[in-house]
Order: C-alpha cells, then sequence, then structure tokens
C-alpha cells in the first residue's frame, strides 16, 4: 500500500514504538498512587507535560490531557460556554469550514438557545479578520477558527484572528490539530487562549491529545469523577498513550526543519505533476497553505468509482476528514467552496509526512492519470 492519507493519521515511528513496548513491560502505572509506583507514574506524566510546555513554550499549568483534538475542542467550546452566565443568551462566532467537533458542538449550543454566527470563507478558501470583525456582537464570548484546515490544507490567518479578538476581549479557541509539527507558533507570544492538539498526526498513538489554555480562561469540566487535569478533566489519564505522545513529540521537536522541507518537496512536486491537468481543479489555496495537503476536484467522474479503483491498486487517499467519511456525504468544507455534491465526492485529499517520498507522489500520479483515462 501507497499511504496518502497522513492528515488522517500518521504512522507511528519506530521510536515511539519502542517507548511504548518499554512501557508496557514496566508493570502497572496509575499517577495517583502513592506508592513507589505511583510516583513512578506521576514522574512520567510529569515529564510529558513538562516536554509538552517546553516544545509549545506554554505552562505546564496550561496543559489538559484529552482523549484527542475532538474531546479538546469540545472542552474548550462547552466547557468555557458552561463557564459563563446561564441567564443569558451568549453568542459565538466560528466558520463553515471547521472540524465536525467544532460544528456539532456549537449546534449543541444552539440547541440550548444560544446564538452561533458561522463564517463563510473566501474563494481561496480562507476566513479572513474582517469577516470575524463584522461578525462580533456585544455579547460575543468565544471565537474559534482553525489554523490548518484537515481537508484542503488552507491556513487561516490566526495571528491576526487571534490579536482581533485580544483588542476586543474576547476568548479565542483554535484547532490547531493539523498545524502541530507543520506550523511554528509560541503559545506564550500568541494571543490564542486555547489551543487543541492530537498525538495521532505527529507519529505518535491515537486517542490521545491536549487543550492548551491560558490560565485566565474560566472552565467548567465535562467528565467528572476525578481531580485529574486540574479537576478539569476526570479520570485516570492515559499515561501509556501520554508517554508515546511525549517521545512523539520530542522527535518531532528533532526533525521539525528536516520534515518541514521535505513535505514542501513533495507538495511542489504532486502539484507538478497534477495542476496542467485540464480534468484537474485545485482547491487548495497556494498562497496561504501547509506543505502536507493537497486538494483537488476531478472534472465529470464518478468519485465512488474512482476510490475503488485508486484503493484496489493499493493506493490510500481520501475525499474528506476520516472522522466523517463514513458518513456518504459530499464534505461540508468543500461545499462551503460552492462545490456540487458531484464535484465534493469526485475530489481527493493527499496528504504525506516523514515517510513519504517522490517516487510514491509519482506511482500515485501515474495511475490517477490512467483512472481518469
Amino acid at each position: 500500500m501507497i499511504y496518502l492519507d497522513y492528515a488522517a493519521t500518521t504512522p507511528i515511528t519506530p521510536l515511539v514504538k519502542e517507548g511504548i513496548y518499554l512501557f508496557l513491560n514496566s508493570g502497572p502505572a496509575n499517577a495517583s498512587s502513592v506508592h513507589q509506583a505511583g510516583q513512578a507514574a506521576h514522574h512520567i506524566l510529569s515529564k510529558a507535560r513538562s516536554q509538552l510546555a517546553s516544545i509549545i513554550h506554554s505552562k505546564e499549568k496550561e496543559i489538559i490531557f484529552t482523549s484527542g483534538g475532538t474531546e479538546a475542542n469540545n472542552l474548550a467550546i462547552l466547557g468555557f460556554a458552561q463557564s459563563q452566565s446561564h441567564d443569558k443568551t451568549q453568542h459565538f462566532i466560528t466558520s463553515k469550514i471547521e472540524h465536525a467537533s467544532v460544528l456539532s458542538a456549537f449546534e449543541y449550543l444552539e440547541s440550548l438557545g444560544h446564538e452561533v454566527t458561522y463564517l463563510s470563507p473566501q474563494s481561496s478558501g480562507c476566513i479572513t479578520p474582517d469577516s470575524v470583525a463584522k461578525a462580533i456582537q456585544k455579547n460575543t464570548a468565544l471565537v474559534s477558527i482553525m489554523w490548518t484546515n484537515n481537508e484542503i490544507g488552507n491556513n487561516n490567518p490566526i495571528h491576526e484572528i487571534a490579536q482581533l479578538c485580544s483588542d476586543k476581549n474576547i476568548i479565542f479557541h483554535c484547532d490547531a490539530v493539523q498545524a502541530l509539527g507543520y506550523e511554528d507558533f509560541q503559545f506564550d507570544h500568541l494571543n490564542i487562549d486555547m489551543l487543541s492538539i492530537s498525538s495521532h498526526k505527529i507519529y505518535g498513538p491515537s486517542g490521545i491529545g491536549a487543550l492548551i489554555v491560558k490560565t485566565r480562561v474560566p472552565l467548567k469540566p465535562l467528565i467528572f469523577g476525578g481531580h485529574q487535569n486540574w479537576n478539569l478533566r476526570g479520570g485516570t489519564e492515559n499515561l501509556l498513550g501520554i508517554h508515546g505522545f511525549q517521545i512523539a513529540l520530542t522527535e518531532l521537536e528533532s526533525h521539525r526543519l528536516e520534515d518541514k522541507e521535505h513535505s514542501e518537496r513533495l507538495f511542489i512536486h504532486a502539484l507538478g505533476l497534477l495542476k496542467n491537468n485540464p480534468k484537474i481543479c485545485i482547491n487548495t489555496n497556494l498562497e496561504n497553505r501547509s506543505n502536507h495537503i493537497l486538494n483537488f476536484t476531478i472534472k465529470n467522474i464518478d468519485g465512488e468509482s474512482l476510490f475503488m479503483r485508486l484503493d484496489m491498486l493499493g493506493f490510500a487517499v481520501s475525499n474528506g476528514a476520516a472522522c466523517s467519511s463514513g458518513a456518504q456525504k459530499p464534505s461540508h468544507v468543500l461545499k462551503a467552496l460552492g462545490k456540487s455534491d458531484e464535484e465534493a465526492q469526485s475530489s481527493i485529499r493527499m496528504s504525506w509526512g516523514r515517510f513519504s517520498t517522490i517516487d510514491e507522489i509519482n506511482s500515485f500520479a501515474k495511475a490517477l492519470q490512467n483512472i481518469i483515462d
């Protein structure tokens, strides 16, 4: 199989696998226990939190470990909303191209009587600071805009949006799940109040992520039952996942420049093979993008047959977010960009990473051209 679906999940590196194996053979571990084994587990937890804080330039007390990006997004949005006064309607701002976990959380708040403004992207696929500014009301409590779109790879002008929210004294949440490892950011120098990240996008295990929260942000827990994570996320910590996450983060930091340059080479090469095909329309914004995702539509072709043939030939790509692919619905991101249902279903998201090669890109492009012909 030629795996070109890194935006869905990345392979676990040999170093992370080795670390997980050693952990599994080190005996039972609960970081809340007071005996020696528990204290050893607590040391692993503290080390992971310290390493994450060092890499993203946050404080250790600002880190809440979650089950992944979806829970982090829900905790940020719903946890903040529940911390506010319940005797008045709140207003929230997000975009139509957010991850499903963000959109679903806001839909839930709407069902409780709150108001949500869903911003449309420009034709370039980006959300502008001006559109955010125009949507702000007197009772706007929270803005949530993603950094890198998980389907088309476009980068939103997060720094400008964050500054705008800071100037207006509005809490700003950013889903940075696809940005970690590809975009440079220092949490302590940003005006981002809450940041969601996930391990399985950076060569670590799935089922573990984090919400980074400035200490000034009020937050109510969604999961009760323990004092873990500063009383904001109850339950015994997933120490195996956290340990793997920490190793992946450490490895990521040592490969950051190399990974970025490698992904950029692959992007330029893939774009060169596809952009001149009259049947292909590139959806990714080439001016303001990440370097690991390329999304394009193939005109006048049956999407179901296209993906069946690619899969039979051993190519792993997607046509949308992995979290919602089972729904068999056209991508809400591409629909927001003006694509028809047929166009959205005949669109491909290629995504690559550390272990991808030029030869794999070449093989995919050749197979795709044969299918189109």
